[in-house]
């Protein structure tokens, strides 16, 4: 029997270093900067000057003025421009690689804590590594919920280490993982003060005199983070409302993310985790069940940070996955006990072979396991999926397109200036992509005098956000879409890119071939890419919104509930350049 449950290890082990192998591989392939935040490295890193957000040097926007403050944020990048005038995307991929495997190392430690069986560890960080918020914040860059992952786990296994071990160099690391952690993302501080105190409480009797200080002192930095924030953020601008908006009532957002959240992109958290908590105050203040300082700790520094994002009302894939280093050992270890009908503590070696069969949890649970499993097989996973390959050929295809662009606007348009559309954008809802598209195109070395961006459509209020002018005061934007309000007529010569950067669901799809068929009448199709590894959107959701089109009589543009009624968006990262005949 044992020999059997070796093969099936080593065996598991195998796929697991196949596996790592193939994500770094993917992370480093074709490593280009995407039309995202990426825009910020090109007058900065990419033109031998230093990143740094909060710099009075900063080309872009002053983030203290919308409440962030992430001091640390984007930071490891500056490492390579000593060696580079100009570094290779490359070279901040290779970062997230190296770093990537250093937390894999890292979360295999802490898991076999919770989690004897290997096997089970490969598996649960292999499929960690393809849930939506990972693979969105692994293969983008400057997204802080990567340093935030990376160090908290460093921080938990340290503290982990320096409470069982008592070495003065667990003690260090601990405070200064900590304080990174913190500074790497705005509500941080609340995951790692939490922890600190829960535990100190917990586990007053039997601690020891360093643990209590090294505990307070967690506690005192987070402090100290809320103090700065508060006398540094809030004079320039106020405190941090990005999940704030007056035109919808708190209920229904709140109501909307916390379904993204369930069915979309952490079922885990959602449908486990979070009534694992109300078990869990259930044990302890009903029951009067002994705690446990560390799993505890775990659990209840993880909720109060879920439930800090519900309050803000905002809701994003990645936002979440941090926490994935605290509620993966809690939940196993807590759901172990439950299962194997052990008294507290008591975890047989071979619980985890248990644990899969769902007739060892009650009624409850057992529905909640089938929920989770079934919403993250068909939901989650290929969402995962579909943000790898997206990023990789959004990137890749993104700078093609602007690379055949700009060679041909030198060789067709010398001396007179290129008109440039994005089909289905305007000055409103398009913004960003219009100015971004202006930054990878003067970084190309073309000149405001050789080329000029306009819409063809009008502008429409889609929010109340602030005019792209005011957000970029330190750059001339001497475009027609930054400076006229009406729409311009697309004329012979004149350039029309379209892409799933369209916020216009009837275009969004870019790989509508009656659309795009539709434009050969009027336009001549110059040049296009092909994403034949990218993997579609493939979810519960898009499968309903085909359904609703296809077989209700609901008309395209109007809304079920929350969700528009359209053609599935399948968001192919393709990009077409048509030339107006």
């Amino acid at each position: 029997m044992n020999q059997i449950l070796n093969l099936k290890s080593n065996r598991v082990g195998f796929i697991f270093i196949i596996f790592i192998a193939t994500y770094i591989f993917a992370l480093l392939i074709n490593a280009n900067l995407a039309p995202n935040d990426d825009f910020m490295m090109l007058r900065t890193l990419q033109s031998d000057k230093p990143f740094l957000y909060y710099s009075a040097d900063f080309p872009y926007y002053n983030l203290a003025k919308y409440g962030r403050f992430t001091p640390l944020a984007a930071l490891e990048y500056n490492i390579f421009l000593p060696f580079s005038k100009s570094p290779s995307p490359f070279l901040y991929y290779l970062y997230h690689a190296t770093q990537f495997l250093i937390l894999i190392f890292i979360l295999l430690k802490i898991f076999e804590l919770s989690i004897p069986k290997k096997s089970t560890r490969y598996l649960l960080i292999m499929l960690l590594s393809l849930i939506p918020g990972f693979t969105f914040v692994w293969f983008r860059t400057q997204l802080p919920e990567r340093n935030f992952i990376f160090f908290l786990a460093v921080f938990l296994l340290s503290f982990i280490n320096y409470v069982q071990k008592k070495h003065w160099g667990y003690f260090i690391l601990t405070l200064i993982s900590a304080n990174l952690t913190i500074y790497y993302k705005e509500i941080a501080f609340i995951v790692i003060g939490a922890f600190a105190f829960f535990y100190l409480l917990s586990s007053w009797k039997q601690s020891d005199k360093k643990t209590k200080i090294l505990c307070a002192l967690i506690i005192l930095s987070a402090l100290i983070y809320v103090i700065i924030y508060g006398l540094y953020i809030l004079p320039k601008g106020g405190a941090f409302t990005h999940g704030k908006n007056a035109s919808i009532p708190f209920y229904v957002t709140l109501l909307k993310n916390l379904l993204n959240y369930g069915f979309m992109t952490d079922p885990l958290i959602i449908f486990i985790f979070l009534p694992l908590c109300i078990w869990r105050l259930k044990q302890i203040f009903i029951k009067h069940k002994i705690t446990e300082p560390l799993y505890d700790s775990m659990l209840f520094s993880a909720f109060l940070f879920v439930i800090a994002y519900f309050i803000l009302n905002i809701q994003g894939a990645h936002y979440f996955m941090p926490i994935y280093v605290f509620v993966i050992p809690s939940v196993f270890y807590f759901l172990s006990q439950k299962s194997c009908k052990k008294s507290s503590g008591a975890i047989e070696s071979n619980w985890t072979l248990k644990i899969l069969h769902l007739q060892n949890f009650q009624p409850p649970w057992k529905c909640l396991i089938i929920i989770t499993a079934f919403l993250f097989l068909f939901n989650s996973l290929p969402l995962g999926i579909h943000n790898l390959t997206y990023n990789k050929y959004m990137a890749l295809n993104f700078n093609k397109t602007l690379n055949f662009l700009t060679n041909d606007i030198k060789i067709n348009h010398s001396g007179e200036r290129a008109n440039v559309f994005l089909d289905g954008l305007n000055k409103g809802s398009g913004n960003w992509n219009y100015f971004i598209v202006s930054e990878f195109l003067l970084h190309r070395e073309l000149t405001t005098k050789q080329f000029d961006l306009r819409a063809q459509i009008e502008d429409v209020k889609v929010s109340k956000s602030q005019p792209l002018p005011i957000a970029i005061p330190k750059i001339a934007l001497p475009y027609s879409i930054f400076q006229n309000e009406k729409p311009s007529q697309i004329k012979t010569g004149d350039y029309l890119i379209v892409s799933s950067l369209s916020t216009d669901f009837s275009k969004k799809n870019n790989g509508d071939k009656n659309y795009l068929k539709s434009l050969e009448n009027e336009y001549n199709l110059a040049f296009k890419t092909t994403s034949k590894l990218a993997f579609p959107m493939l979810t519960l959701k898009e499968a309903a919104r085909y359904l609703l089109y296809k077989y209700n009589n609901l008309q395209p543009g109007k809304k079920l509930f929350t969700m528009d009624i359209r053609k599935p968006n399948f968001e192919s990262p393709d990009f077409y350049v048509f030339i107006k005949k």
